[in-house]
């Protein structure tokens, strides 16, 4: 049997799509900022197929969130008219402006396809108005890799009932790592059986506190997402 894990860099995962209202003092108030406020979103493929793990960045900020195992987001935003920078590997970086009360509906085009021309342009004059506030270094297991395969080692069960039913699957668990590299809020972004879901979680929870994110020198909370392969051999 073997697990495989591949790490990618990112932020706080939900698994719902959440709707929130905002009472502000007048029109003009609401037009400059939205306090406490929330954007949701659905991220997709052009054949309308959800797409989770898309990296969504507020350009300017630190904040930042992934989206569920069908495409939805959600992220805390002040701002009337948000600048989202979406990574998603093998498609192209984007970049769209938030605008209006519903949820948001983003097309990403593969790598190697042309985008849209206008949407192309957008993206590229955004990007080099205002670039993206990221961490300069991305949370890491301690001991890197080879802490992680001496950790795998010790701590991976495959349940019976999945090595019963024969079922070999990819499990998604995004969490937080905070200022101190401790583990939080895990949960599964994209699953398969259940056995192999709750094993996975019990990996990600019973690990030692990561190295955490780091930017400008200074510890930071970052979220990732491990993709944790259960494969029999």
């Amino acid at each position: 049997m073997l697990a495989l894990i591949r790490n990618v860099a990112g932020v706080f995962l939900c698994p719902l799509l959440l709707l929130a209202s905002v009472l502000l003092a007048s029109p003009a108030a609401q037009a400059a900022r939205r306090p406490n406020s929330t954007l949701t979103g659905r991220v997709h493929d052009q054949d309308n197929q959800g797409l989770p793990g898309v990296v969504v960045t507020l350009k300017g900020q630190s904040k930042s969130t992934t989206t569920n195992a069908n495409g939805y987001f959600v992220l805390d935003c002040d701002e009337a008219a948000p600048l989202l920078v979406l990574n998603y590997a093998g498609y192209h970086s984007q970049t769209v402006q938030a605008q209006g009360k519903g949820p948001l509906d983003i097309v990403l085009y593969k790598a190697g396809a042309p985008m849209p021309a206008p949407l192309a342009l957008a993206t590229a004059l955004a990007a080099a108005k205002n670039p993206v506030v990221a961490p300069d270094e991305a949370p890491t297991f301690p001991g890197g890799v080879a802490g992680y395969r001496a950790y795998l080692k010790q701590h991976f069960h495959y349940p019976e009932e999945a090595q019963r039913q024969n079922i070999s699957c990819e499990v998604v668990v995004g969490f937080a790592v905070d200022e101190a590299g401790r583990i939080l809020d895990a949960e599964v972004v994209k699953g398969c059986a259940a056995s192999l879901n709750e094993e996975a979680l019990r990996l990600v929870r019973l690990m030692p506190w990561w190295t955490p994110a780091r930017r400008a020198g200074q510890p930071v909370r970052a979220t990732t997402s491990l993709h944790i392969r259960f494969e029999l051999q």
